[in-house]
C-alpha cells in the first residue's frame, strides 16, 4: 500500500472521536479513493501482442500466455490490453503502453511505417519483451528486420526436436531472478544462438541452460537476458514453448518481473523537453545512419526536416585512401543506457551545404549541444582536436568551432574574420574543464546574438556557463561548411585538426538558448542517455 494512502487512512481514523458520522464516512470514502486513483496512476501499461504471419508457425502456448500475462496483471494491478493487429503499432497507440509483450510472434508482422512507429516508442524510453519465438531469425520473427535482432539481442539458429527437460541457472542480480533457486528444472524447447547473446557488450546474461542436462552439448548457453536499447530497456526469455510452462511458478515470476523491469524506462523518461524553437541540426547515432563496408559511417543524416543541410557526408576529397576518414558506429552501449554513438579517430562528416549556418556568427547567434565522450588526443595540430565546426576555408576562417587541447580540456570560440590569429580579441578561445577519457559529457556552447561585443560561452552538464568572453560580431563575416569530427572542409589536410573520441548526439539552434531552455534540454538529454549511469 502507498504511504500516501496509508496516511490519508490514518488521519480520518484520528479524526473519528471529533466527526459525526456522516462526515466520518465521507472522509474515509475519500481517502480511499484517493489511494486508489494513485494507484492506478501507477499501473503498469501493458500490450500483449501475440500475431503470426500466414505459413508461419503458430504455438498452442499462445494463449496460456496470454492468460498468465491477464492474471499476473490482475494480481499486480496493471493494465494488460491484448491487440494482435499490427495496426496498434502506430505513435499515438503505443504511447498509451509502457511495454509490448511479443507473445510467441512469428513472421513478418509489422509494415515499414508500424516498424518505425515502433522503433520511436522504445527510443522514447517504452519497452520491449520478448517470449520464446518472438526471437529474431528465420523461421522465428521479423526475420528482415536488423533493427529488431539488435532489439532482442540474438539471431536464432535451430533447436533440437521436441521438449526436454533441463538445469537452468540464475547468472545475474535482477528482478527477474530475485525469486528463483540458483539452479532449477524446466521443461521447454531449446533455442540455439548463431551469435552467443553474451558476446554482445550491452546484454546483461540473466539464465543459461546446461547443454549437456539435455543431450545437447557439453557447454552453456543464454536462454534469458536483458539490455538498454536506445533509450528503451528490452527483455527476452527463450523459455515458453508449452502451455505448462505458464502455469509454473519460476516460469511467471520470471515473465512478470522481466515485464516490470522492460516497463521501467518509459516511466522514468517523461516527456522529452528538448528544446525545438530555433532547431537546425539534430545529429542522432540512433538514428539516420548510413553504413557500408561493416560499421563505417558513410553519411549521417539530419533529423530536423526543413532544412537544407540534410547529409553529413564522408569527404574523400585530400585523403591518400578513399574512406580512411569516416567514423566508425558502435551499437547500444551501456554507458549511454542502450545508445549508439559514432566514433571518431582523424574523421570528418561534412554538410555540403554552404548557406544554412553562415548568418549564426554576425548578429543572429547560436546555442550548440554535443553528447561527447574524448579519447586520448593525437594532437598532429597542438591543442586543436575539433569536434565541430563551420569555419571557412582560407582567408581569415571566419566562423564558430569548438574542440578539445591535447590534455582534453575543452573550449570553444567565434572567428570573426577581422584578423588571421588563432587566438586573439576577435578570435577568442573560451576555456572550459579538462575532462576525463571515456566519461560521457554533455558540453554547449553559446554566442548571443545582435552587433557589437556579444557573450560567448560554454558549458558542462549544466546551464551554469564555466567560462565566458565577448566577441566582436563583425556583420560581413561568412562562414562556411559544418563539419562534424573537425574544424572545416579541410581539403588541404584533413584529419590534421580532428578530435579522437565519440558522439552520440549534436543539437545547433539558430539563436542563443535561454538559461531555462538550456537547462531544459541537457536535463532531457541526461534522462534519455544517462539515466541509468548518473555521476
Amino acid at each position: 500500500m502507498h504511504e500516501g494512502g496509508l496516511a490519508k487512512i490514518e488521519r480520518g481514523k484520528e479524526m473519528q472521536l471529533n466527526m459525526p458520522g456522516s462526515k466520518l464516512i465521507f472522509v474515509f470514502l475519500c481517502a480511499i479513493a484517493l489511494f486508489f486513483t494513485a494507484d492506478r496512476a501507477l499501473a503498469v501499461r501493458v500490450l500483449v501482442f501475440s500475431r503470426v504471419a500466414p505459413g508461419s508457425y503458430r504455438h498452442a502456448s499462445i494463449e496460456a500466455g496470454v492468460t498468465a500475462i491477464r492474471e499476473i496483471g490482475v494480481d499486480r494491478g496493471w493494465r494488460v490490453v491484448v491487440n494482435d493487429d499490427p495496426a496498434v503499432f502506430n505513435h499515438d497507440d503505443l504511447s498509451k503502453y509502457d511495454v509490448v509483450v511479443w507473445n510467441n510472434t512469428g513472421g513478418d508482422l509489422l509494415s515499414g511505417q508500424e516498424r518505425e512507429a515502433f522503433q520511436e516508442y522504445i527510443q522514447q524510453g517504452g519497452g520491449y519483451v520478448g517470449i520464446h519465438m518472438a526471437a529474431f531469425g528465420q523461421d522465428v520473427t521479423e526475420p528482415n528486420w536488423p533493427w529488431y535482432e539488435r532489439l532482442v539481442g540474438a539471431r536464432f539458429k535451430d533447436h533440437p526436436d521436441g521438449t526436454a527437460t533441463a538445469q537452468l541457472t540464475v547468472t545475474s542480480d535482477h528482478p527477474s531472478t530475485a525469486d528463483l533457486p540458483h539452479r532449477w528444472s524446466h521443461t521447454d524447447e531449446w533455442y540455439e544462438w548463431i551469435e552467443q547473446p553474451e558476446l554482445k557488450s550491452a546484454v546483461y546474461i540473466l539464465l543459461t541452460v546446461d547443454e549437456n542436462s539435455y543431450g545437447a552439448g557439453n557447454g552453456f548457453h543464454a536462454v534469458s537476458w536483458c539490455h538498454d536499447f536506445e533509450g528503451g530497456r528490452a527483455f527476452y526469455t527463450a523459455l515458453g514453448h508449452t502451455a505448462a510452462s505458464f502455469k509454473e511458478s519460476n516460469f511467471r515470476s520470471h515473465l512478470a518481473e522481466g515485464i516490470r523491469w522492460a516497463s521501467e524506462r518509459s516511466a522514468n523518461l517523461g516527456p522529452s523537453t528538448i528544446e525545438t524553437s530555433g532547431l537546425i541540426v539534430d545529429l542522432d547515432a540512433d538514428n539516420g545512419v548510413a553504413l557500408e563496408d561493416g560499421n563505417r559511417v558513410a553519411s549521417w543524416t539530419n533529423q530536423v526536416s526543413d532544412i537544407a543541410a540534410k547529409d553529413f557526408k564522408k569527404r574523400d576529397e585530400g585523403r591518400k585512401q578513399a574512406g580512411s576518414g569516416r567514423p566508425e558506429l558502435r551499437r547500444s552501449l551501456r554507458a549511454l543506457d542502450g545508445h549508439s554513438s559514432l566514433v571518431f579517430r582523424e574523421s570528418e562528416l561534412v554538410s555540403e551545404n554552404e548557406d544554412s549556418f553562415r548568418g549564426l556568427i554576425n548578429g543572429r547567434g547560436y546555442t550548440w549541444i554535443a553528447l561527447v565522450s574524448p579519447y586520448a588526443q593525437i594532437g598532429r595540430s597542438p591543442n586543436v582536436n575539433v569536434f565541430l565546426g563551420n569555419l571557412k576555408n582560407g582567408e581569415k576562417y571566419e566562423g564558430f568551432w569548438a574542440g578539445l587541447d591535447d590534455d582534453n580540456t575543452l573550449w570553444m570560440g567565434s572567428r570573426n574574420g577581422i584578423t588571421f590569429g588563432r587566438y586573439d580579441a576577435n578570435n577568442p578561445k573560451v576555456m572550459g574543464p579538462r575532462l576525463q577519457r571515456n566519461q560521457w559529457y554533455i558540453v554547449a556552447g553559446r554566442m548571443g546574438s545582435g552587433l557589437g561585443a556579444v557573450p560567448v560561452e560554454v558549458f558542462v552538464d549544466s546551464n551554469n556557463a564555466v567560462s565566458s568572453a565577448l566577441f566582436p560580431v563583425n556583420p560581413n563575416a561568412c562562414s562556411s561548411r559544418l563539419s562534424i569530427g573537425q574544424e572545416r572542409d579541410a581539403v588541404n589536410h584533413p584529419g590534421e585538426e580532428s578530435f579522437d573520441g565519440e558522439l552520440a548526439r549534436i543539437l545547433l539552434y539558430d539563436r542563443p538558448l535561454t538559461n531555462d531552455e538550456l537547462g531544459n534540454t541537457i536535463n532531457a538529454l541526461k534522462k534519455i542517455y544517462l539515466n541509468s549511469n548518473a555521476r
